[in-house]
């Protein structure tokens, strides 16, 4: 004991640097870790937080554009419940077809409808067309068609060169597309 006693009072500073770092750490672990173990949770927290209000404040522009589409959506249903006609649909959808065929300078030669395929609230008719024209009436054809007020769909289009192919020679075409055809009493749209 008396060694001890007289080693202290020899290196009383070493023994006091000791003593202030042993209580020091004691301090450190005691206190301040749990303090920044809060404080880190705090900040992931904040960083969750944040992207819920990033997300929560583009929300008013998200409805809109959702109530938008929507709009144009019953706009476009309410168009086709009206220009589809009731009892001869056929005969309105070939003139559809020979009106564009007719803008876009194509040739009808032949129309082959296919069996209709009955659906709860819409019909679906295949049409095999075989056309004539130059590939850039062709392509604006099928789009006519395609962005036209009915549902109309092109399923394939083959072209290809005529019997005597020259430079001036109009390309044969043979287009699938079913026509989508709503029936009398829709089930209605909310």
């Amino acid at each position: 004991m008396e060694t001890l006693l007289q080693w202290l009072d020899e290196h009383r500073w070493r023994a006091t640097a000791i003593g202030g770092l042993l209580l020091g750490l004691y301090v450190v672990v005691i206190f301040m870790v749990p303090r920044l173990q809060a404080l880190v949770l705090n900040y992931r927290g904040w960083q969750a937080d944040e992207g819920t209000l990033s997300a929560v404040a583009t929300w008013p522009q998200e409805r809109m554009r959702v109530q938008a589409q929507r709009r144009h959506l019953e706009a476009r249903f309410a168009q086709l419940y009206v220009s589809l006609p009731r009892s001869d649909q056929m005969s309105t959808i070939l003139e559809v077809l020979q009106t564009h065929a007719l803008e876009t300078t194509v040739s009808i030669k032949q129309v082959r409808p296919g069996d209709r395929l009955a659906h709860a609230n819409y019909d679906d008719v295949p049409f095999e067309l075989e056309l004539q024209g130059s590939f850039h009436a062709l392509s604006r054809f099928v789009h006519r068609i395609e962005q036209s007020q009915y549902l109309m769909k092109v399923m394939a289009l083959t072209i290809e060169p005529a019997k005597a192919p020259t430079p001036d020679a109009p390309l044969l075409g043979t287009l699938s597309l079913q026509v989508s055809i709503l029936k009398e009493h829709p089930i209605p749209y909310e």
